[in-house]
């Protein structure tokens, strides 16, 4: 993540990253890195590790847009790739 990125938890396991001057792109291919970065770091040792995962939805933003229709457009990219990697 860039300095000028910013994370934030919305509630229970959903957080969004809201970044600037990128491209529609750049936002997914750093999404991806994100998804392989949480799959890999897993919790717990041994025994007791279990897998974690995360999936990513992009939206791009435009001036217009309400925080609602943002947050109703990013939950509808997100349910999208989950979809997207279960095949």
């Amino acid at each position: 993540m860039r300095a000028s990125d910013v994370v934030a938890r919305l509630g229970g396991e959903e957080f969004a990253v809201l970044m600037w001057n990128v491209s529609e792109t750049q936002a997914a291919a750093k999404a991806r890195e994100l998804e392989a970065v949480i799959a890999a770091a897993g919790a717990g040792e041994g025994a007791a590790r279990v897998s974690v995962g995360a999936s990513a939805g992009v939206v791009p933003l435009s001036g217009d847009a309400t925080p609602a229709a943002i947050s109703e457009a990013a939950d509808k990219a997100m349910y999208a790739r989950k979809k997207e990697r279960r095949g």
